[in-house]
This record gives C-alpha cells, structure tokens and sequence, in this order.
C-alpha cells in the first residue's frame, strides 16, 4: 500500500518536559525512523509550554544526538536523518505575558465560559491579598467544575461547550502554524 506523501506526527502533552524530550530523542532515533521518512513522515510537530523555551531546548536535543540541523527559522528546524528530511516544528504555547503553560490559554476559555466563577476568583484574590496566575486560576476552575478530576476533564469540558467562534479565536496561533504547513 503507497503512503500519502504528507504524513505528521504530533506530540502534545507527554506528562512533563523531560518525557517530551524523551519521546523526541526515541523518535529521531528509532531504527525504523529512516523508512518512515521515506515512506512519508516529512513533519514531526511538538508543543510544549514557552516557559520550557523548547525551540532553544530541541536544538539542544536535537545536536545532542548528532543529528545534523538546518534552522528554517527559530520554530522551524528541518533534521537529515541518514540523507532523509524531516521537518520540526515548534509550536510554543502559553502567553508571553503570562505563565507561559498551556493554562494560559485555558484560563481565557474557562474565563469566557464561567463569568461567575471568574467574579469568585477575584474576590477570593482581593480578599487574601494576593494575585494568582493562570495555573492557579485553571485549578479553581477544575476543583469547581469537574471536581478535581484534571485537567484533561476540564479542557474536554471547555472545549465541548466553546462556540466554533470562541475555539478559533482562542486557539487561532495554533490553527494558523497548523495551517502553514500545508
């Protein structure tokens, strides 16, 4: 069977920085790598939260394991892998004003969802003095709205109730670097 000619391979959410290095590092190095690129396999795209600064963090990695690199730009890092190509792609998330994690960008979601919520959060912050961030606020809003069950539960929920609008305009960085590479 002939493979389309485009295929991706996307890590997201590996339970910590240090696995999605790891995954990276088992990818790239992976006896079959070689085939899969020629079979197709030409974009691997990793996200990961700013506050990692994973572009500077994947070169590392990446010379680590002596691959050769040409840099397309800083979130484009195109790896020759025994004379196969395949491109990395960077995708940074999180707000360069905030904690640069992922929950940045749940807050604004959850923020425009839960009015009430929000209202509670900023009492409890005058009342104690005391300024959160966004993972703090993203855990108030899971402990509130699915009980503590985690973070996936809660961007499943948010995600579920959120207006085709709301997603593309709060994930519109992301579609459009997606959208990019075709």
């Amino acid at each position: 069977m002939q493979l389309p000619r485009e295929l991706y391979f996307i890590i997201i959410n590996c339970r910590g920085y240090e696995n999605l290095k790891r995954y990276i590092r088992e990818i790239l190095c992976h006896e079959d790598i070689v085939n899969a690129v020629k079979e197709g396999l030409n974009i691997l795209i990793v996200s990961a939260d700013r506050d990692k600064n994973p572009s500077l963090s994947i070169r590392g990695l990446l010379s680590s394991i002596q691959l050769n690199v040409i840099e397309k730009d800083y979130q484009e890092l195109l790896v020759n892998i025994n004379n196969e190509e395949i491109l990395v792609k960077i995708v940074e998330q999180g707000l360069s004003e905030g904690t640069m994690e992922l929950e940045d960008d749940i807050e604004k979601l959850a923020v425009q969802q839960q009015p009430k919520i929000s209202e509670a959060i900023e009492i409890l912050e005058k009342i104690l003095k005391k300024r959160f961030n966004s993972k703090q606020k993203v855990g108030i809003f899971e402990a509130i709205m699915v009980n503590n069950d985690g973070l996936p539960k809660l961007i499943s929920g948010l995600l579920k109730e959120a207006s085709h609008q709301e997603l593309l305009d709060k994930f519109s960085k992301y579609i459009e670097i997606l959208f990019k590479l075709n």
